[in-house]
């Protein structure tokens, strides 16, 4: 029988958020370092980047976690290098 995979905890995705929200003073940079980060760079067209960098973070980081099971190598690299 298959074994279900880890699921990330909230708390690590609230740390996660607040810490991209942190690292990059400009927004661009943000997006250059998710675009690199993220397996599928295409997620990053449905961000309105005109929006606070809360705002994007959180709105990307709520769609990963919404399909964790697609996206959670893509999670835990973001966790990883943010680290």
């Amino acid at each position: 029988m298959p074994t279900k995979s880890k699921v990330i905890s909230p708390a690590a995705l609230v740390a996660l958020k607040e810490a991209l929200a942190s690292v990059y003073w400009y927004k661009r940079d943000l997006k250059s370092f998710l675009t690199n980060c993220l397996s599928t760079p295409q997620i990053l067209s449905r961000i309105d980047w005109d929006d606070y960098k809360q705002n994007i973070v959180g709105r990307l980081i709520d769609f990963l976690a919404r399909h964790e099971d697609q996206y959670q190598a893509d999670l835990l690299r973001l966790m990883n290098e943010v680290v």
